[in-house]
C-alpha cells in the first residue's frame, strides 16, 4: 500500500561544499586560544511537499545532511599538548580521494570497491523531519530520520 499519493516539486534544495574552513577563538589581547579546523564540510538542505494518500494530508518535509572529512582543536597556548581533538584514521582530501580513484580505475587488478571504499566522513549526521496540519491536533511535527555516524 503506497502512503504516499504524490511527491511535489522541491520547494528549497542548498549545498554548501567547502573543502576547508578554521575557526580561531581570540582573547582581548589579541593572542590566539584555540583553532578548529574543518574540512570537507558537506551542507545539503532540502524542503518538499508530500500529500499522504490516505487523508490527503500536506506533509512540509526537511532533511539537513552534514558531512565532516576532517575535524581537529588545537590549543593555541600548550606547547605539550596543542591538539585538543582529532580523529585517529589518516586524513585523506577530496583531491587525493579523486587522484586515488583514478589510479585505481586505471589499475584493474587494485580496484577493490570503487569510490564509496575511498570516501569515509569522519562524522556525518542526516535528519529529517515533517510537518503536517491535522485539524484534530493543530499543526505536528515528528522526525522521520535522525542517524549520526562516527
Amino acid at each position: 500500500m503506497q502512503l504516499l499519493d504524490q511527491r511535489l516539486q522541491s520547494n528549497i534544495c542548498l549545498n554548501l561544499d567547502l573543502d576547508g574552513i578554521s575557526i580561531s577563538m581570540i582573547d582581548n589581547e589579541p593572542k590566539e586560544l584555540m583553532l578548529i579546523s574543518i574540512c570537507d564540510l558537506d551542507f545539503t538542505l532540502r524542503e518538499w511537499n508530500e500529500i499522504r494518500k490516505i487523508d490527503s494530508m500536506l506533509e512540509k518535509n526537511t532533511n539537513i545532511n552534514i558531512n565532516l572529512g576532517h575535524l581537529q582543536i588545537d590549543n593555541m597556548n600548550s606547547e605539550t599538548l596543542p591538539v585538543i581533538f582529532s580523529p585517529t584514521r589518516q586524513y585523506i582530501s577530496k583531491v587525493e580521494r579523486r587522484l586515488m580513484l583514478e589510479e585505481s580505475k586505471s589499475n584493474v587488478s587494485t580496484t577493490t570497491g570503487g569510490e564509496e571504499s575511498l570516501i569515509i566522513p569522519f562524522v556525518q549526521v542526516d535528519i529529517t523531519k515533517t510537518n503536517f496540519d491535522d485539524e484534530e491536533y493543530e499543526e505536528s511535527t515528528r522526525i522521520k530520520v535522525f542517524e549520526v555516524i562516527l
